[in-house]
C-alpha cells in the first residue's frame, strides 16, 4: 500500500506473480498479519499464479478472511 500510493504519481503497474503454493486457509488464518498480508496483495493490478492449483486457496483466503467474492477469470476487470 505505501509503494502504490508513493508511486500513483507516476501511474505504474504493480503485478505480483507466485512461483508456490499458496498456504491453505487454515494455515494462512494463524497468522496476525493475515488481513494485512491478503490486502498487500490485492493492491496489485495484477496477481499471477504459475497453477491454477496455486491459485484456489488464495481464493479460499480472501473468501474465508476477508469476506471478498471472485467471479470467474476477468483480466480486466480485476476479477480473479
Amino acid at each position: 500500500s505505501l509503494l502504490k500510493r508513493r508511486l500513483q504519481a507516476g501511474h505504474p503497474h504493480i503485478g505480483l506473480f507466485v512461483h508456490s503454493p499458496f498456504p491453505s486457509s487454515e494455515i494462512f488464518r494463524t497468522l496476525s498479519v493475515r488481513d494485512d498480508i491478503l490486502r498487500g496483495m490485492l493492491n496489485a493490478d495484477q496477481i499471477g499464479f504459475h497453477l491454477y492449483e496455486y491459485a484456489r486457496p488464495f481464493l479460499s483466503c480472501c473468501h474465508r478472511i476477508l469476506g471478498i467474492q471472485h467471479s470467474g477469470n476477468e483480466n480486466d476487470g480485476r476479477g480473479v
